[in-house]
């Protein structure tokens, strides 16, 4: 476990992309999530 890669990506630059993308992901789930709630009304 010299080089864990976690350890190492959770102060690397790419870390803030990543979260900003889950970030954009989760917002498009919770609004297919509404549609499909419209839907089946």
């Amino acid at each position: 476990m010299l080089g864990d890669p976690l350890l190492r990506f959770s102060d690397h630059r790419a870390a803030k992309d990543l979260a900003e993308r889950w970030r954009k992901e989760r917002l498009n789930l919770m609004n297919c999530q509404d549609t499909l709630d419209q839907w089946l009304e």
